[in-house]
């Protein structure tokens, strides 16, 4: 191509990557209610997987699914509840660099009243530090990130009565889990 068509698509390219911050932005800064409906976890974690099909191979990462069978739904929204699960799936790659092992699971938890959903990386893991601002918004290590992809997801799992937990270690990798009441 051309040196103009060349330019064209990298203005493309820009502007595209600038829509998606001002999503974000959007998002985080509008977290309205909206009516809440049952929601089949697995089926919204399939979807939001779907999206990576391409990506995991080509990162040279392994997807360890495991998901309960006999899984009440929760009450919840599907497309907040997919970006929230694309979010954490997208950071679990960025942070297998050179590959590795991308684990997701559902269960019931233990006193069966609420869904447990687990990401987990082999990747690079967090400091004791980082750890700490991992929801901080707009606090970011990643060159072309914005930082309010991990708050946003906090802020919604907690909008919809859930919470989250996360665990990691430098060289150890990272684990999400977040807990969701049942419907």
């Amino acid at each position: 191509p051309s040196p103009q068509v060349e330019q064209a698509i990298d203005i493309i390219r820009q502007v595209d990557r600038l829509e998606g911050w001002v999503r974000q932005l959007l998002a985080y800064a509008y977290q309205g209610s909206r009516a809440l409906q049952p929601v089949d976890v697995n089926a919204v974690l399939r979807t939001a997987l779907s999206g990576f099909e391409d990506d995991l191979p080509a990162q040279r990462v392994a997807l360890d699914l495991d998901l309960s069978a006999t899984l009440a739904p929760i009450a919840g929204e599907p497309d907040s509840l997919e970006h929230v699960f694309v979010n954490l799936i997208s950071n679990a790659i960025d942070a297998m660099p050179d590959g590795g092992r991308l684990g997701v699971s559902t269960r019931e938890s233990s006193d069966h009243k609420s869904i447990e959903v687990s990401v987990r990386d082999s990747g690079i893991g967090m400091s004791r530090e980082r750890l700490a601002r991992i929801f901080v918004p707009f606090h970011t290590t990643k060159r072309t990130g914005l930082g309010v992809g991990t708050p946003l997801v906090k802020r919604t799992v907690e909008r919809l009565g859930g919470r989250i937990d996360v665990t990691s270690r430098p060289g150890a990798g990272t684990v999400f889990v977040l807990h969701f009441p049942k419907a």
